[in-house]
């Protein structure tokens, strides 16, 4: 950055104004994004818990909705590279299901009954 515009690759690009954001806003109805409504535990749709903002465990699993896994770039980290982002969290996936089932439950929960839960 100069008093004049943004360096990059040894060259000025002159600016008047620069707008940086971290792309962070949207917690609305999950359904708004994939066309599923998603209902939890006591009939709770994901937007009714979200209201007051987002709660993850991992940015993967939310309290009281039982084997539902969420695979988000942003709120898990974001990485130039998509393909590895997705693969770690499928693996963490896998793990938790795999654990869950170890442990003889058929329920990964966030709330620490099994899976990534602690």
């Amino acid at each position: 950055m100069t008093s004049r515009g943004v360096v990059a690759g040894g060259r000025e690009y002159p600016a008047d104004c620069l707008i940086v954001t971290t792309g962070f806003g949207w917690f609305g109805d999950l359904s708004s994004e994939t066309g599923m409504n998603v209902t939890g535990r006591g009939g709770l749709t994901r937007a009714e818990h979200w209201k007051d903002g987002p709660r993850t465990l991992y940015a993967m699993q939310t309290h009281n909705f039982p084997n539902f896994f969420m695979m988000r770039v942003i709120q898990g980290g974001a990485s130039f590279n998509f393909v590895e982002t997705a693969v770690e969290q499928t693996e963490h996936i896998a793990h938790a299901i795999a654990e869950t089932l170890r442990r003889g439950d058929r329920r990964a929960d966030s709330a620490g009954r099994a899976g990534l839960g602690g």
